[in-house]
């Protein structure tokens, strides 16, 4: 259906609504709200945001109309929330993930996010708190705990916190690439400190010691990289991360010639060949 459907499509749909309201029918049947009414007054709304995309308020106002009529209204709520993203309309966005949280607790749109909106605004206590409320109804919903793991790993800075709730989403899932990439990175990170330290160090020995208990986080964190590797072989953060942990631990055997294989598929992913 072009736009120019659409927008016929629309004209009919209107047409239909404004009848039901009309003062001629208001007190009979036909003014009361039925399956088939409240069907039409769903793609009355979509047709009139397809039909004219500009017009953000319109979109607005349209699903706000119908958001209480018990007809595809998980999809009504969304459809409202994106409209507002796209009015750049902060508060109503908010106000309409906080309203569907309620009415379709089980529906992930909504609470995924108010949460990046909270993680976005640094409120991250405020984010834990929606996550903690989740996962105690959906125990065993990876996501949520991909998401904690986040919050702890950027917005706390807590790597212990971060490595168990990345390790919960992968009991529960051990093929979860997001979440064995995840885990390896906070491996990783806290191995680069740690490495970054030990070039602060001006002692031989006390150098050395710094620089093996780095090596220890690195070589934690290639198992994961590698197996996020084989379930996401086209993530480039990858192959780049196992390229570095691999120069990183080039005295160890065979990791130079394990850093020339991903150095030469890296350039190849990034078009450097």
């Amino acid at each position: 259906m072009d736009g120019g459907d659409v927008c016929k499509a629309h004209d009919l749909f209107q047409k239909f609504m404004d009848v039901k309201k009309m003062e001629l029918f208001q007190g009979t049947p036909t003014a009361e709200q039925d399956s088939m009414s409240m069907q039409i007054g769903f793609f009355n709304a979509y047709t009139l945001t397809q039909c004219n995309k500009d017009d953000k308020q319109g979109a607005i106002a349209a699903y706000e109309a119908i958001k209480d009529v018990p007809f595809r209204q998980n999809d009504v709520y969304q459809l409202l929330a994106q409209s507002y993203v796209q009015a750049g309309d902060t508060a109503g966005f908010l106000r309409t993930l906080d309203e569907g949280i309620k009415l379709f607790p089980e529906e992930n749109f909504y609470l995924f996010n108010k949460i990046n909106i909270l993680i976005q605004e640094g409120r991250h206590e405020d984010a834990k708190a929606y996550l903690d409320q989740a996962i105690s109804a959906n125990p065993d919903n990876k996501q949520l705990y991909f998401v904690l793991a986040n919050v702890y790993e950027q917005g706390f800075k807590d790597m212990a916190n971060a490595e168990e709730a990345f390790n919960k989403a992968l009991s529960i899932d051990p093929e979860y690439a997001e979440a064995m990439l995840g885990l390896g990175r906070v491996y990783f990170n806290q191995g680069a400190n740690i490495q970054s330290e030990a070039n602060a160090i001006t002692d031989e020995a006390q150098y050395k010691a710094k620089v093996d208990e780095a090596k220890v986080f690195f070589q934690k964190a290639l198992p994961y990289f590698e197996k996020a590797h084989q379930l996401k072989p086209d993530d480039v953060d990858t192959v780049d991360y196992i390229k570095s942990i691999s120069f990183r631990l080039r005295d160890e055997p065979g990791m130079m010639d394990k850093y020339n294989e991903y150095n030469e598929l890296l350039k190849k992913m990034k078009g450097l060949e």
